[in-house]
């Protein structure tokens, strides 16, 4: 999978190894890891994948957590990918933060995972149990989803509560 941009793709392996095609992460300049974040932003922004690099690796751990915390831990790592991949193409693009990077990111995985989260909500998962209508009659392994043990405590809790 891959996010268009005017200078490449960025290619989204896992959210641990996004890769930027022609940069060699192993050999990044040692002046970028010293630059505040807004500074790597504009270089971002005039088309330096290493300057992007150093963000991804900077933030990349925090933002798991975050997305971690939204969602399940299997999810957080594609919800990262995902929003770091829209982030490169906003900055190549001349649009996205023009400072606070981090605070941005983590909105967009915010939103990024509230998306999903209503998407799922949205597919209607059901279960393979069908449902008798309040009160009739009929088999009782039929299709009735409680067993006869869970019938009987539902009944005393209803009596006795």
């Amino acid at each position: 999978m891959g996010k268009k941009h005017p200078g490449g793709t960025l290619k989204i392996e896992s959210a641990s190894n996004l890769v930027v095609p022609g940069h060699d992460t192993s050999r990044l300049h040692e002046e970028l890891t010293e630059f505040s974040d807004d500074s790597l932003l504009g270089l971002v922004r005039g088309g330096s994948a290493d300057a992007y690099t150093v963000l991804i690796e900077r933030h990349r751990r925090p933002a798991h957590r975050l997305a971690a915390y939204y969602s399940n831990s299997i999810e957080a790592e594609d919800i990262v990918a995902e929003c770091f991949a829209q982030l490169y193409d906003l900055l190549h693009r001349g649009e996205g933060p023009q400072v606070s990077f981090r605070a941005y990111l983590f909105t967009s995985l915010r939103h990024e995972a509230s998306r999903r989260a209503t998407t799922r909500k949205r597919a209607g998962f059901t279960d393979d149990v069908v449902r008798k209508p309040h009160g009739s009659r009929g088999s009782e392994n039929q299709s009735d989803p409680l067993s006869p043990h869970e019938r009987q405590m539902g009944s005393m809790v209803r009596i006795s509560g």
